[in-house]
């Protein structure tokens, strides 16, 4: 309960962040011609630099995306086995439920685990309660910081170091959406480094 303003906090501001990236990206799309032709005509870079940035930015968004379903689709079957070997009813419900809250930020799993571990405790069960506990806060520590990291990395082909970096950062900057957006930016930093390399070697 002491923590409850902080969870309602996060959560509203995911909503909110949720939907003023609706609202610009709607925007977006509708005056897409104008914004393109814009960028274009202030843009220092060549096309084929241009098209260096653009093309690695969409790769690795998408992949970050799709590694993110598959961390989300591991998170459920670790939640899912932790509930049904510490005697939860509809595990593989909680599972689903567990895998979908990890992608919040901050607080995440903890919505689905604490009330499951403070059901079984106030029923009596303390030995599960904790035990379920436990799973969840090793097995999430884990996923988080060894497991997570390179599934996303093999499908951006970035070092796994620099994926949890890019989260660390991304999600206090940018919410939820940090996740995709933090490893993207370190991406294109590289890209970015590169042509400033070679825009000096022209010079020279």
């Amino acid at each position: 309960m002491g923590n409850f303003p902080a969870i309602l906090s996060q959560t509203f501001g995911l909503i909110l962040n949720g939907l003023l990236t609706l609202l610009v990206t709607f925007y977006l799309l509708m005056n897409k011609e104008t914004i393109t032709g814009y960028f274009h005509s202030v843009n220092p870079l060549g096309q084929t630099d241009t098209d260096r940035l653009v093309s690695r930015a969409t790769e690795v968004m998408s992949a970050t995306i799709r590694g993110n379903f598959i961390v989300l689709a591991v998170q459920a079957v670790l939640g899912g086995v932790g509930f049904a070997i510490f005697g939860l009813s509809s595990p593989v419900l909680l599972g689903a439920l567990y895998g979908l809250a990890s992608l919040i930020p901050v607080v995440g799993i903890t919505l689905v685990w604490l009330p499951a571990s403070a059901y079984l405790i106030l029923f009596g069960d303390l030995a599960s309660g904790i035990g379920i506990a436990a799973w969840c806060v090793v097995s999430n520590l884990l996923m988080d910081n060894v497991i997570s990291p390179k599934i996303v990395a093999g499908e951006t082909r970035l070092h796994p170091l620099f994926i949890l970096f890019g989260v660390l950062g991304g999600v206090p900057m940018f919410g939820l959406f940090g996740i995709v957006l933090g490893p993207t930016i370190i991406a294109l930093s590289f890209i970015a480094i590169d042509i400033y390399r070679q825009l000096l070697k022209g010079d020279a």
